[in-house]
């Protein structure tokens, strides 16, 4: 997909901070050339730049995007960590999507619907309560359609 995930807290949340480690401890194993806030991710052939994960190089972090993240069928580990990582945070994965689509935004945890809608639920609706990894890219292209 040629454009940006995020992976953000809850905004006026007081857990909205969470560990870098997690997001090293889940994407490590798919993730090469790792400098400080730059992370770009293996792809199937040897030396091939996938995508970029970038985020900030402290220990406690709000989130994190990637740059061009690839189909969930060309790196499954990818979506399945997404969704790892916010099943153990208070975090959702949004992206932007054109007027009128929409939703914009999925969650692995469903008590942090309420509070999203109530959030961005004015122009962003509801989001997309996800099962795994594999219904990210589904939820994404929903939105565009």
């Amino acid at each position: 997909m040629g454009f940006t995930i995020y992976v953000s807290s809850l905004p006026n949340d007081p857990p909205a901070e969470f560990e870098r480690a997690l997001v090293e401890r889940v994407l490590g194993p798919i993730a090469w050339e790792v400098d400080g806030d730059w992370w770009n991710l293996r792809g199937r052939e040897e030396g091939e730049r996938l995508a970029e994960v970038s985020i900030r190089d402290t220990p406690l972090i709000h989130g994190f995007c990637i740059h061009r993240p690839p189909s969930y069928d060309y790196l499954p580990k990818l979506y399945d960590a997404l969704f790892e990582i916010m099943r153990q945070t208070r975090t959702f994965l949004f992206w932007p999507a054109p007027d009128g689509g929409g939703p914009d935004y999925c969650v692995a945890d469903a008590a942090l619907i309420p509070p999203l809608v109530a959030a961005f639920g004015h122009y962003m609706g509801k989001p997309v309560l996800l099962a795994s990894g594999a219904d990210i890219e589904p939820a994404i292209r929903a939105s565009f359609a």
